[in-house]
């Protein structure tokens, strides 16, 4: 059985901040995107692998979902956390179409690794067993949770992390 491969491509971090060098992003094209089965990109993170600008709205992370499929990667959830708007809203984009999963934004300076955190929450529920859809949605809803754990601690003067709990699965 072939490993399922997440990969979370921690170029550009939430503030705008590159996390990178030159030719990373040429690289990652090239060389690893065909191997992924679920490309979990924030906004600035596709926009950079597409070499366009940041999606402003879900049709747009629609439209450059389908275009990193193009790259190679069976999957892309378009993380769109940093979207307008009353939801927090992310789009799995796949060749049998657009899945949207929706929660109602959280108000919080704890965001601090909220990325990586859906992305090992998608492979945890993946090895459980769950498929795809359903390991997104239990992922979307730990991280949910997780930052409203921790919207009201106060850690240090920057941004905090989340505070999780147990990952709970529906198997």
């Amino acid at each position: 059985m072939r490993a399922f491969l997440v990969y979370d491509p921690v170029m550009i971090a939430s503030s705008g901040d590159a996390l990178s060098g030159a030719g990373f992003v040429d690289a990652i094209r090239q060389k690893l995107l065909p191997l992924i089965d679920c490309l979990t990109p924030n906004l600035a993170e596709a926009a950079a692998l597409l070499g366009e600008p940041v999606a402003g709205s879900e049709a747009d992370l629609a439209r450059q979902g389908a275009a990193l499929l193009r790259l190679g990667p069976r999957a892309a959830l378009m993380k769109g956390g940093h979207l307008e708007g009353d939801e927090a809203v992310d789009l799995m984009v796949t060749s049998e179409g657009v899945d949207r999963y929706a929660a109602p934004r959280i108000g919080s300076r704890n965001l601090h690794g909220t990325g990586c955190t859906l992305s090992s929450a998608i492979a945890a529920n993946v090895v459980l067993g769950a498929p795809l859809p359903e390991a997104v949605a239990a992922a979307k809803a730990f991280v949910s949770e997780a930052i409203e754990r921790g919207r009201r601690v106060t850690l240090g003067a920057g941004a905090g992390p989340l505070i999780q709990g147990r990952l709970r699965t529906k198997l």
